[in-house]
């Protein structure tokens, strides 16, 4: 698979981020970190696990807010709200451990890798809801699509797809802004793309049946069962 990173040249990359300093809930040091200019993001194309292409600058890159001083680090909308219970867990498990670092003004695909997993260390650590530990995952899986990596990107949905059918029984409903059928629609899917057939089936049937589902989501799935049955009969 060929590299998606867009292609831009380095002085245009730099005018679409901006430096964003932050006092980190954790240690209370105040850092740095690039921030993405989403209104800039241009979507090039969609795939059906929900993962966006841009052109110009990929806002994927950025969505982790990591503290540099002592290894914090979640997905954006989560990192002002974590639980007094869990900043020590996060001091003694991660910054202990941590090694202050920079990173450069422009974050590339690799730097992007480092920056969930640092993260879902992070959401482990806390014991964090499945989906958001699944929410992780998936996007590791669209890192490695982009990187080319197969066998990476499939270990990450397989642990997205377990993570999400853990939050599938056991939270209520939206799962991390998503709603039951878009859940099950996003399972069955990520069981089509590790082959598991019969199961997502089922999982897209659910949302076809679902009184619930958009219109639009259900003939999204029924392109995903369509789909399923043109790879059988190959």
């Amino acid at each position: 698979m060929e590299n998606m990173e867009p292609s831009i040249n380095k002085k245009e990359e730099v005018s679409l981020v901006f430096i964003k300093e932050l006092n980190c809930p954790v240690c209370g040091k105040v850092f740095s970190l690039s921030v993405s200019k989403n209104s800039y993001a241009r979507v090039k194309r969609r795939d059906a696990d929900f993962y966006l292409e841009y052109e110009k600058i990929n806002p994927y890159f950025y969505d982790v807010w990591l503290c540099t001083e002592c290894g914090y680090a979640t997905l954006k909308k989560d990192f002002e709200n974590i639980k007094k219970s869990n900043i020590e867990i996060i001091r003694q498990t991660i910054s202990k451990r941590w090694v202050v670092r920079k990173y450069p003004e422009l974050y590339d695909i690799d730097i992007a890798i480092e920056r969930y997993k640092m993260a879902l260390l992070n959401y482990c650590a806390m014991s964090s809801k499945d989906s958001q530990q699944g929410y992780v995952c998936l996007k590791l899986s669209w890192m490695y699509r982009i990187k080319g990596d197969t066998n990476s990107e499939r270990s990450f949905q397989q642990r997205a797809l377990n993570s999400f059918e853990y939050a599938y029984l056991r939270e209520g409903f939206p799962v991390y802004g998503m709603d039951k059928s878009t859940v099950q629609y996003l399972i069955g899917e990520l069981n089509r793309r590790l082959e598991k057939t019969e199961d997502a089936m089922s999982w897209f049937s659910e949302v076809i049946m679902s009184r619930e589902a958009s219109v639009s989501l259900k003939e999204k799935t029924r392109g995903q069962k369509e789909e399923i049955r043109r790879s059988t009969r190959a």
